[in-house]
């Protein structure tokens, strides 16, 4: 008896939970059942899953496995979103009425399918790009763990971050060989790191700002104006992809002083995907470091505060997008002697207490492949400062440099060709008081720049890359243009040559290094520009090849090129006569300087968890006549030879415990 009444419950207890789904799905529903895997066949976990047209929002678990319930008979996409995945949109789905449809979904791995866009201002494939770009990804940044800019850029082949200053730690960053004045610092397209910003701000920028950065070395970089003759190097900041707080903690030990570090970053996606926010914070805490015992630090303080946010919304009736951002950077930073004293009261001090502050504002908006992008940008930069010696009380100083930048870009197809237009309006006011120096500036920058471009395909495998720039500065008396030329021919699969040819030019205004008073011996030296400056021209070749070999598990990059760059004009320094406290130097044009060399890249995939990088440069300058102070015939700071190693290896997820 018990057996018939536990089967009778069993087949009652089946009817009700079938009655109960087919009552869930509904007659006119239907359930889509799917899974999301990666390239190697891996789940892919806490993807965001999107249907557009109904704004439901599903996410996948461990398994990688959603389940969706949707009307019958309808039509719909998916967009599966993913952070270090490339954004995948589904083509069209039938969902059929009472059906379970099972479907795979593959998500590819940004380091396959990186989007970049710094080279030619608009989106591509990192593979299809004609110029030249090294990418420093997301995922990178994970491995690496810098703690800001400075740290991010360490492997890089080409690029090198230098100290200028053993006092404060002032750094700068060089591109093949050519000084850091030479680079263009840009935040998502938009130069706002001035010759102020510059100074300390490769320190200041902290990693949780930064979701990827791409870097183009020599003049293909042009179409970014004056000061980009080296390059650019462009911080993106991050769009989130889905729901996520991460707080992270470092601590080190230098000779036994304290570097603390503290970082959150927090991303919110909304349900229907149309509102985004991204918010950053940081803080970074340097004891200073006396290496020899001498009294003076070797690494000064540095005590950094870092938040800001970036919010977007999308209005899919208008295919727009807008972005709001916000940042503010606080840092108190000083090198010498007698630390716990006031400036005034070391034999050297150096000490700089900078308040940054930045606004944001970016309309996207599409007209089918047609694309608009507004972009507005405001920075307000305050630095109180202290250079001296011998107990000067008169060496403190303040500097004020606002900054507004303007910019309206078009991108639109016809045939084979994708062309690009747009339009800038720099204007910077820069004022700084250095009495003891006898240092005063009030200078007023202003640059209207347009610039053409055309994206055009020949052939298979064959695309070329035609542009130019018309800037029209402040202190240049007349209009400048900068042309470049780059081609891309992809002889077989995974093998592609790229050859670049270009010109920029550098405007007479001050510098980062101008800004910065560097002590020796209690004396400052002043940099101030001549009244007869020029600006400087340039004239850039690049030509190399890339093969990139990927497997399921094993992938193998071999990268290299030759560059070449041809300055004239080029800016030197001449000391003259100063006074009792400072020697100074005058920016003068010299006649001109080559710096030519060649760089080799080597990326192997070792196994599923490990990966080897390397990156080797070569390079050589000579200056047409001697430097006048030293007589050198080649430029200052310049090694023959430089490179990385990098080994990489990472730890099974908690998930793959159980695997061999």
């Amino acid at each position: 008896m018990w057996r018939k009444a536990f089967s009778f419950s069993v087949l009652f207890s089946l009817l009700i939970s079938g009655s109960l789904g087919l009552f869930w799905i509904g007659p006119n529903r239907a359930r889509l059942v799917a899974k999301v895997i990666d390239e190697e066949r891996e789940p892919v976990a806490e993807a965001t899953v999107i249907v557009p047209e109904l704004s439901v929002v599903a996410r996948t678990d461990e398994r990688g496995e959603f389940t969706l319930s949707l009307p019958a008979g309808s039509t719909v996409h998916l967009r599966i979103l993913k952070e270090g995945y490339v954004d995948y949109q589904s083509p069209a789905l039938k969902i059929e009425k009472g059906a379970k449809v099972p479907v795979v979904f593959v998500l590819l791995k940004e380091l396959s399918e990186e989007i970049t866009v710094t080279a030619t201002a608009t989106k591509m494939r990192l593979e299809n790009v004609p110029v030249k770009t090294y990418l420093i990804s997301h995922r990178e940044m994970e491995e690496i763990k810098p703690i800001n800019l400075a740290e991010a850029l360490s492997f890089t082949t080409g690029l090198r971050v230098e100290t200028d200053c053993y006092n404060c730690n002032y750094t700068q960053v060089r591109l093949n060989g050519l000084e850091g004045k030479y680079t263009q610092i840009l935040v998502d397209g938009m130069p706002v790191i001035s010759s102020l910003a510059s100074v300390y701000g490769l320190e200041q920028i902290p990693s949780e700002m930064i979701d990827k950065i791409e870097v183009v070395k020599g003049g293909a970089s042009s179409i970014y104006g004056s000061n980009a003759i080296a390059g650019v190097v462009n911080i993106i900041t991050r769009e989130p992809q889905e729901n996520r707080t991460v707080l992270r903690l470092q601590q080190e030990a230098i000779l036994g002083r304290e570097l603390f570090n503290l970082g959150l970053t927090s991303s919110y996606v909304s349900k229907d995907g149309k509102t985004r926010a991204f918010i950053f914070g940081s803080y970074y805490n340097r004891q200073p470091v006396d290496v020899n015992g001498d009294g003076f630090s070797d690494l000064g303080i540095i005590r950094d505060t870092a938040f800001g946010a970036n919010l977007y919304r999308s209005f899919p009736s208008l295919n727009g997008k807008l972005k709001f951002s916000f940042a503010r950077i606080q840092e108190y930073r000083r090198g010498g002697d007698q630390l716990d004293k006031p400036p005034h009261e070391a034999l050297l001090c150096e000490m700089a207490r900078t308040n940054r502050i930045d606004f944001g504002l970016t309309w996207e908006q599409s007209f089918g492949a047609d694309l608009l992008k507004i972009s507005l940008t405001h920075t307000f930069l305050n630095r109180n400062s202290y250079y001296g010696g011998g107990m000067d009380p008169n060496a403190y100083g303040e500097t004020k440099d606002p900054l507004t930048i303007a910019l309206v870009q078009y991108s639109f197809p016809a045939g084979d060709n994708l062309f690009t237009v747009g339009v800038n309006y720099n204007y910077e006011h820069l004022m700084d008081e250095a009495p003891a120096y006898g240092r005063t500036i009030d200078d007023q920058y202003t640059n209207y720049g347009i610039y053409l471009q055309d994206e055009l395909s020949l052939a298979e495998g064959v695309d070329l890359l035609l542009g130019s720039r018309f800037d029209r500065h402040s202190k240049v008396r007349k209009i400048i243009a900068s042309p470049r030329a780059s081609l891309l021919v992809k002889l077989f699969k995974g093998f592609s040559l790229r050859a670049t040819a270009s010109a920029g030019f550098r405007a007479p205004q001050v510098f980062d290094e101008d800004l910065h008073i560097t002590m020796v011996g209690g004396e400052g030296f002043i940099i101030k520009n001549d009244t007869e400056l020029r600006e400087e021209r340039s004239a850039s070749l690049y030509l190399g090849g890339d093969y990139l070999w990927v497997g399921r598990e094993k992938s193998f990059l071999l990268s290299g090129g030759v560059f070449y760059t041809r300055l004239k004009n080029q800016f030197q320094l001449k000391e003259v006569e100063g006074d009792e406290n400072s020697r100074v130097f005058f920016r003068t044009n010299g006649r001109g300087a080559r710096v030519w060399g060649a760089e080799l890249d080597l990326g192997f995939k070792i196994a599923a968890r490990m990966e080897l990088d390397a990156g080797w440069t070569v390079e050589r300058t000579r200056l047409d006549e001697p430097e006048p102070e030293f007589g050198s015939l080649e430029m200052f700071k310049t090694p023959d030879k430089y490179g990385y190693l990098k080994l990489t290896a990472f730890l099974p997820r908690v998930s793959d415990s159980s695997s061999p």
